[in-house]
């Protein structure tokens, strides 16, 4: 698809109980060179219960092109981002829509050149940047290759061992088996990929996707939803792509503090999503051919 002389951007903010965090990612997009182009940022409160959602519409209410929509309950990472995504195509005619979390922040001052640079010759349908967290880790690109067949069962094989673990608050004794799960890239591969699983903290979507999609795939709560959007596009020959030229950093930062109580029930929530995501995408992806 080609694009306009104007490009319009459209950043999507799925905000949950941070507004400090939530108006450092807002910075970091003002901070960038329009050169020219229209630009808006929707903040979508995600039913957050400590009244931060209000904080940061009062900070953004006054700023030309800057949208605030609350939604009555939490949806979940995707169909919360899916009540901005669809606002910014139906109602903003957005050329481009990021979907970034609270917590990411943009480095790069030419982001939108990089952008554009890329889709000009990749005609991507979703670019996936490089995201640094705080202690250094490249979480881009997820996979190589879909999930499925054996690596799948595996997957979930490991994620009822960890819900049984938590039960028994033995999780720990099963953290080595986890990391074993073929997910992450070793570093000496973090050159442009083409078609690559990317992380879901700061997606890029082109007039590919848009045209054909209204955001992520709703099925899912938490977590999982990079998996759903890989299948997505391999089953409807859309390109995914990885440009570590266009960097991210990702304040993703885990609370130590937390009793033993409070990570056991992150985890078991963790788990149980991951599961109930995992079962859904094995049946409707599983063994199916592109």
């Amino acid at each position: 698809m080609s694009i306009p002389k104007i490009i319009h951007y459209a950043f999507v903010i799925l905000h949950y109980g941070d507004a400090t965090v939530t108006m450092e990612a807002i910075e970091s997009i003002r901070s960038l060179d329009r050169g020219g182009r229209n630009l808006s940022v929707i903040v979508v409160d995600n039913a957050s219960p400590n009244g931060t959602g209000e904080q940061v519409k009062k900070q953004i209410e006054s700023l030309p092109d800057f949208y605030y929509i609350h939604n009555e309950e939490n949806l979940g990472f995707a169909r919360g981002n899916n009540v901005g995504f669809k606002y910014a195509k139906n109602e903003l005619k957005a050329d481009f829509i990021v979907l970034m979390n609270n917590d990411a922040v943009i480095e790069s001052a030419d982001f939108f050149a990089l952008v554009e640079q890329d889709y000009s010759s990749e005609k991507f349908a979703v670019l996936g940047p490089s995201i640094r967290t705080p202690v250094g880790k490249e979480q881009n690109p997820l996979r190589l290759k879909m999930l499925r067949g054996f690596r799948l069962k595996l997957t979930r094989a490991y994620l009822w061992m960890d819900l049984l673990a938590s039960f028994l608050f033995i999780s720990p004794a099963f953290s080595s088996l986890l990391k074993k799960n073929p997910r992450s890239v070793s570093t000496q591969e973090r050159s442009a990929m083409n078609n690559v699983e990317v992380h879901g903290s700061f997606l890029i979507f082109s007039p590919e996707y848009i045209g054909q999609f209204d955001g992520l795939d709703d099925r899912t709560f938490m977590y999982c939803e990079e998996e759903f959007l890989f299948a997505r596009c391999i089953f409807n020959n859309l390109k995914t792509r990885f440009n570590p030229t266009i960097r991210i950093f990702h304040n993703e930062v885990e609370n130590r503090k937390a009793s033993i109580l409070q990570q056991r029930k992150k985890r078991l929530f963790r788990v149980k999503n991951c599961l109930k995501s995992l079962k859904i995408y094995s049946r409707d992806f599983d063994g199916k051919t592109s």
